[in-house]
């Protein structure tokens, strides 16, 4: 009787033994299956960070792109409109040349009468005012004045004359066409005279200007 007992106290243990192990054994695959789904869950979630990354990246990429073309299509226009400046600058040079050549042609005595050469001096007197208050406007700056300093970067020299005093040495003496600066740039030398002080002023004559 004793060993039935016994033998049915180890049953019951063993019962719960099975049942404990069940349990656990449940418990760890629910603990699995919930791991696992929150891996899969961390999985998702990373793969969709990652595609909006890549496709913000690609964003940022496209719109350095479209600023690096824009960029290129602008320095290209604007290497336009100095080349059409420029062009334009060296025209306007040209007329002015050509307005300046034209008028004192014209304003030369015995070309035409003296009353219409009066009349075209004031007319050449009103373009020259209104050429002058233009260039100011566009930044045009004349090159050759009588009596200032000989600069070979600005001035042509054509012809030199006898200075009666020293301080003429080096100096315009007249300008034949003058010159004009742009923004920087030369765009036409002066042709001008220079005087030129010699002891012997007979000697200066038809002498290149600076040579002894």
């Amino acid at each position: 009787m004793l060993f039935g007992r016994r033998k049915k106290v180890a049953d019951e243990l063993f019962q719960h033994m099975d049942e404990a192990f069940f349990n656990n054994g449940k418990s760890m695959a629910d603990l699995e299956k919930k791991l696992t789904e929150q891996l899969q869950a961390a999985r998702e979630e990373s793969s969709k960070m990652l595609r909006r990354q890549s496709g913000s990246l690609e964003d940022i990429l496209e719109e350095l792109q479209r600023q690096g073309e824009e960029k290129e299509n602008t320095e290209g226009q604007l290497l336009e409109l100095k080349k059409r400046e420029k062009e334009l600058a060296e025209l306007c040079c040209f007329l002015l040349g050509q307005k300046e050549m034209i008028l004192k042609q014209l304003l030369e005595e015995g070309v035409l009468p003296e009353n219409v050469r009066s009349g075209w001096q004031k007319q050449a007197d009103i373009m020259e005012q209104e050429s002058e208050r233009l260039e100011r406007r566009c930044s045009f700056q004349r090159i050759g004045i009588c009596g200032e300093k000989v600069d070979y970067d600005r001035h042509e020299i054509l012809s030199v004359c006898p200075a009666r005093r020293l301080e003429e040495d080096g100096t315009i003496a007249r300008v034949f066409s003058r010159g004009y600066y742009y923004q920087g740039h030369i765009l036409k030398k002066a042709q001008v005279a220079a005087y030129k002080y010699s002891d012997d002023t007979a000697g200066a004559r038809g002498m290149p200007f600076g040579l002894e």
